[in-house]
């Protein structure tokens, strides 16, 4: 079987373990500090800066809209980025 399905025997041993609520409170109380502001002024600063930041599907709908016009499938969009890919690593690096 292919896709999803196929990596679920992978085993998780040897990834990161996420941050404990406690360590990420920690490592933001310390970047406030550093800045001079609060907690609180230190977060809503945060929030702001990625309520700003366009999602991925806002950044690409230009992308996407020109793809539709162009009549180009998703199977000719797949066939053509792994062309691209497969040139570029078969390209001497240095």
């Amino acid at each position: 079987m292919g896709g999803i399905c196929a990596a679920s025997h992978i085993s998780l041993s040897g990834l990161q373990s996420h941050p404990s609520r406690q360590e990420i409170e920690a490592k933001i109380a310390q970047r406030a500090a550093a800045k001079g502001v609060t907690l609180e002024e230190y977060a809503r600063e945060a929030l702001e800066r990625d309520a700003e930041m366009p999602t991925l599907r806002e950044l690409f709908a230009p992308v996407r809209e020109q793809i539709k016009i162009a009549g180009v499938t998703d199977e000719d969009l797949t066939a053509q980025i792994e062309e691209a890919v497969a040139e570029v690593r078969t390209r001497p690096r240095g």
